[in-house]
C-alpha cells in the first residue's frame, strides 16, 4: 500500500523511524479516515504531470494513458493559519491539487461562485450560502474544550461588558460569541467588526476594552493580560454550556460538484492529513516559527488542542451549534447538514 506524502512512498520500513506514538495516531487516523471516504479510488491511478490550466473539476488526459491515468484536478480555498498545517502542509505536491489561501470568511464566497471546488469553510456558513452544500468527512478544525486561538480579551468583568469588537476573519467565532453571551454569561451587548490586520503596535493603550481575536493572532499580537485581564477561551465556553466538542471549519462545497473530484479532494486531503501526524515533531519544528509561534506551545497546541476529527460527538457539536444559531437569528437558511456520499 503506497500513498502520496510530497512525492514520498511511505514504507513499513520507514514508518519504525517515527515515534511508536505517532505512529500509532497516524495508523489510527489513516484508517479512519479511509474508512469514512465514499467510493476511494486507488492512489496509483493518478499520474504526475497534471496542466495547471485544467478547468475546476475537470479530469485531465494524458496523451500516453487510458482513462484510469487520468488525473483529477481540483482548486481548493485553504486558510494558512499554524492550526492547518497538518492538512495542507505538502497538499500542493499531490497530483492536481492547487491550493487557493485566504482567510476563512472569504472563503465561502468562493465556494458559492464555483472558483474553488472545495475549502475549509467557517461552519455556520453552510446554513448561509445561497446555494446548497455538501460537506466532506474529512479534516476539520475542531476542539474539545479550550482551543487557545479563538479567544475574547476584556479590560472589565463579564458583567460590564457593553460592546464586544469582533475579529473579521471567521464568521464561526463571531456566531458562537454571540450564542455565548447570551446563553452563557446572559449578556446582550453589541458587536462592532474589528480588522484584526490594523490592531496597534504597542499592543496597550489602542486596543478595543473587550475584543475578539482569533487565529495565529492570538498568540502572536493579541492584548496582553496586564491590560486585559478578563480573558476567556471560546472552544472552552462552548463546552460549558453544552458538553460537546466544537467544529471551527469544515470542507464544504456545492451540491453539485462532481463526485469524481469531490471522491479525489477528500482522499487526498485524508492522506495529507496522516502523513502529517506521522510527522508532527517536524511539522512542528518547521511551521511554528514562520507562524510566529514558540516551538514548545506549537506542539501542544497541534497534539491535542486542536484536532481533526470527525466523530458521533463532533457532529452533535455542530448539530447543537446550527440549532442554537438558528434560534438566535444568526442564519438565513434552515438546512440539514448533508454529507458528501451519504
Amino acid at each position: 500500500m503506497r500513498f502520496w506524502c510530497r512525492f514520498r512512498v511511505i514504507s513499513p520500513e520507514r514508518t519504525s523511524r517515527v515515534g511508536s506514538r505517532n505512529l500509532t495516531d497516524f495508523l489510527q487516523l489513516r484508517r479512519s479516515l479511509q474508512e469514512s471516504l465514499a467510493d476511494t479510488v486507488i492512489r496509483d491511478r493518478y499520474a504526475v504531470g497534471m496542466s495547471s490550466t485544467a478547468p475546476i473539476g475537470r479530469p485531465v488526459s494524458s496523451d500516453t494513458h487510458d482513462r484510469d491515468s487520468e488525473v483529477v484536478s481540483a482548486r481548493l480555498g485553504v486558510v494558512s493559519f499554524l492550526n492547518t498545517r497538518p492538512i495542507i502542509s505538502g497538499l500542493e505536491d499531490q497530483p492536481g491539487m492547487t491550493l487557493v489561501p485566504m482567510v476563512p470568511s472569504r472563503l465561502i464566497d468562493e465556494v458559492v461562485k464555483g472558483e474553488v471546488d472545495a475549502a475549509l469553510c467557517s461552519s455556520i456558513d453552510y446554513l448561509r450560502s445561497p446555494v446548497p452544500l455538501q460537506a466532506l468527512r474529512v479534516a476539520p478544525l475542531t476542539c474539545n474544550g479550550p482551543t487557545l486561538t479563538v479567544r475574547l480579551f476584556s479590560r472589565v468583568p463579564l458583567e460590564n461588558i457593553d460592546v464586544v469588537h469582533c475579529d473579521t476573519d471567521s464568521h464561526t467565532s463571531v456566531a458562537l460569541l454571540r450564542i455565548l453571551m447570551q446563553d452563557l454569561w446572559k449578556r446582550n451587548p453589541d458587536f462592532i467588526d474589528h480588522e484584526a490586520s490594523a490592531a496597534p503596535a504597542d499592543g496597550v493603550a489602542e486596543w478595543p476594552d473587550t475584543v475578539m481575536l482569533i487565529g495565529d493572532k492570538v498568540v502572536t499580537h493579541a492584548p496582553t493580560e496586564s491590560t486585559h485581564p478578563h480573558q476567556f477561551d471560546l472552544g472552552e465556553a462552548w463546552k460549558e454550556l453544552t458538553g460537546f466538542p466544537f467544529v471551527f471549519a469544515l470542507w464544504l462545497a456545492r451540491a453539485d460538484t462532481p463526485d469524481h473530484v469531490l471522491s479525489r479532494v477528500s482522499e487526498a486531503l485524508a492522506d495529507q492529513l496522516a502523513c502529517n501526524i506521522a510527522e508532527i515533531d517536524a511539522l512542528v519544528q518547521r511551521e511554528a516559527p514562520e507562524h510566529g509561534w514558540p516551538v514548545n506551545l506549537a506542539r501542544t497546541y497541534l497534539n491535542g488542542l486542536i484536532r481533526y476529527e470527525l466523530g458521533p460527538e463532533q457532529l452533535a457539536g455542530v448539530q447543537a451549534f446550527h440549532e442554537r444559531a438558528r434560534k438566535h437569528g444568526l442564519v438565513e437558511y434552515d438546512r440539514s447538514l448533508v454529507f458528501f456520499g451519504d
